[in-house]
């Protein structure tokens, strides 16, 4: 079982109370469910490579017409060159979103996003930590589209560049496709 430091569980609390939040405020609720695929670059390449897909979970809020957030849960799958074996990078992401309308159906969004990364053996449940590498409190930039397919349904595209700040370690470049459905 994980234990989180006092960070962590700070996040964790941050998070709920948004989430929350969320709930009684106004706007588009919905839960996302997708997949995710992380590409190291930059001097992560030289260490690591990408691993398989991972499953996206995450939770939509359309604030009002301009901003929107999205909490999210994944893993960040990694293979270390060096040593010859897997690991994930547990993801706990809070991102807001500023929308650009581009068609009725069709909006960009453009944002940042602070993620929260617990290096884990591998991508299941329950956490097992990898204490060979350290927890790091992470920044993304990132872009995508939402697509209103029907009034209750979307489809999410995203593209994030992400890197950890406590070490150079740990940087990459990031996918992730998804359907929303209304809560």
């Amino acid at each position: 079982m994980v234990k989180l430091n006092k960070i962590g569980k700070i996040w964790i609390g941050i998070l709920m109370l948004l989430w929350v939040q969320s709930l009684t405020a106004g706007g588009r609720n919905q839960l996302l469910v997708g997949g995710s695929k992380n590409l190291p670059v930059d001097n992560t390449q030289a260490t690591f490579s990408t691993e398989k897909p991972s499953l996206f979970l995450g939770y939509y809020h359309g604030i009002d017409s301009e901003w929107s957030a999205i909490l999210s849960l994944h893993f960040r799958n990694f293979y270390n060159k060096t040593t010859e074996q897997s690991f994930s990078l547990f993801s706990a992401d809070q991102a807001i979103l500023y929308k650009l309308h581009l068609h009725e159906a069709v909006t960009m969004h453009v944002g940042a996003k602070l993620l929260y990364l617990l290096p884990v053996y591998g991508p299941t449940l329950p956490l097992r930590r990898n204490k060979k590498y350290a927890s790091e409190i992470g920044a993304a930039a990132l872009v995508g589209f939402r697509y209103a397919y029907s009034e209750h349904m979307s489809f999410f595209y995203y593209l994030e560049r992400w890197r950890g700040t406590k070490s150079m370690l740990l940087n990459g470049l990031e996918t992730m496709l998804a359907v929303g459905w209304d809560v």
